[in-house]
């Protein structure tokens, strides 16, 4: 089931049709919330979106992977996926978007996104009180949503934190935006 309109999945749709992009709701994911990627071998492009996103999340993640089809397209592998190109054309797809009546209710929302694109987009929690790894103290332990793990939060490194996973030891980066919740050093 999906959270947004026809109206706004009609207008990503006419934009794959006239880019020859492969596009396709998919079911809702917990690492991302679209994709975007080309065949490695016909080399056609493929753009996927969370089936669960509301309008306002809908439009601003398809123009993510829309910029990354663009910058493909101009510059290959030559940058990185949310280096100054990127950032630059995202901006500047969504500031077009604001533009069109369809987008105009979002485009409060839509603006902050422009004035300062970022690579990852989180969505929002239906509980306001929903600790997030970011929250929590350094050493304490936490699982993540949706897993049996159980962490001990190490360090800081920009917007991930290393973890260490309790049961093998092993330290895996987890990024400061995972829904977390705190278990006593026992569990």
């Amino acid at each position: 089931m999906s959270n947004f309109s026809r109206e706004v999945l009609e207008w990503a749709v006419d934009i794959c049709k006239r880019e020859e992009i492969q596009f396709k709701i998919v079911r809702a994911r917990k690492r991302k919330l679209g994709d975007f990627s080309i065949h490695p071998i016909y080399g056609n492009a493929k753009i996927t979106i969370n089936s669960d996103l509301s309008n306002e999340l809908f439009i601003l993640t398809f123009l993510h992977e829309l910029a990354h089809k663009h910058i493909f397209d101009k510059f290959g592998k030559k940058v990185t996926p949310h280096g100054k190109e990127w950032k630059k054309h995202f901006s500047t797809l969504l500031e077009a978007a604001c533009n069109q009546d369809l987008v105009a209710p979002y485009q409060e929302f839509l603006n902050k996104h422009r004035l300062n694109p970022k690579a990852r987009i989180e969505k929002k929690s239906n509980d306001p009180n929903q600790l997030r790894l970011r929250d929590l103290e350094l050493e304490q332990h936490f699982k993540v949503e949706g897993s049996k793990m159980t962490f001990k939060l190490k360090k800081k490194i920009r917007t991930r934190y290393l973890c260490q996973n309790l049961e093998n030891g092993k330290l895996y980066t987890i990024n400061g935006g995972a829904a977390a919740s705190v278990v006593s050093p026992k569990q």
